[in-house]
């Protein structure tokens, strides 16, 4: 499995690293801080499996990198990482093509079954965020979804 994680505080990605190697040891994983980074990992590794990309990374606002990495490699899944939460944000991510919405508040076990969840094929989408009215027409047209 080969993982690019964008993130740019170091010890986030250091514990994302360790999340990742304990759902496969085997696993390679590549990190950037920035949405520069985000683009040449995608270069340098075109056949990655999945993407943890945090969208407050120096080089990007908003959700522009999202577009972009989306833009250049439709079929990798991208799994957004959050310190916001908000339906409005999670929609609009997975409108522009993420594999899933994750708070960075959310526990490890959760986060683990998230990745896991996304590398099957499904989209992911917080447990709590269903529990508030959903416009379930949009989110059925993705997928099957957690």
């Amino acid at each position: 499995m080969k993982i690019l994680l964008v993130d740019d505080h170091s010890l986030i990605t250091a514990a994302l690293r360790v999340l990742l190697l304990d759902i496969d040891p085997n696993a390679n994983v590549f990190t950037a801080a920035d949405a520069a980074g985000a683009e040449r990992l995608l270069d340098q590794h075109p056949d990655a499996d999945l993407m943890l990309l945090d969208l407050g990374i120096p080089g990007a606002s908003g959700t522009s990198v999202l577009e972009t990495l989306v833009a250049r490699a439709p079929d990798l899944k991208i799994l957004v990482l959050s310190g916001v939460q908000d339906q409005r944000s999670v929609m609009r991510v997975l409108q522009l093509g993420a594999a899933g919405f994750v708070p960075k508040s959310m526990a490890s076990e959760t986060l683990v079954s998230a990745i896991k969840f996304v590398l099957s094929g499904g989209v992911y989408i917080p447990a709590d965020l269903l529990d508030t009215p959903v416009d379930y027409e949009s989110l059925t047209a993705l997928g099957s979804i957690m």
